[in-house]
């Protein structure tokens, strides 16, 4: 992920992608394990953060979560530790965003 210019944010890792709209933000960042996870997700949602603070926004770090999803080959939960600003993020089961729900216990293999 790149901010060359005040107001634009850029992806450039193959592993994080990010949704917003309005004032609602998902990132999904993905990892191959719990260390790599959490340092993407610390660098990235860092430079997420530089990016809001330039336009005069903030993260609401109280009402910010996450979810961590396994595949079938790795169900061993891994909980990573996320944080912003040196806070750390609360982990959830479930979290709504445009109306749509995403639970922790989906099964993405029945859908392929």
């Amino acid at each position: 992920m790149n901010g060359t210019e005040e107001n634009t944010l850029q992806v450039h890792e193959s592993n994080v992608s990010i949704c917003l709209y309005a004032d609602d933000t998902n990132v999904v960042v993905t990892g191959k394990d719990r260390e790599s996870l959490e340092i993407s997700a610390f660098a990235n949602l860092t430079l997420i953060k530089q990016f809001f603070d330039n336009l005069q926004l903030n993260i609401n770090e109280n009402k910010t979560n996450f979810i961590c999803f396994s595949t079938k080959q790795s169900r061993a939960k891994s909980n990573p530790i996320i944080t912003i600003d040196k806070k750390m993020l609360a982990q959830a089961t479930d979290t709504k965003f445009l109306g749509l729900f995403t639970l922790i216990s989906i099964c993405v293999g029945a859908f392929m």
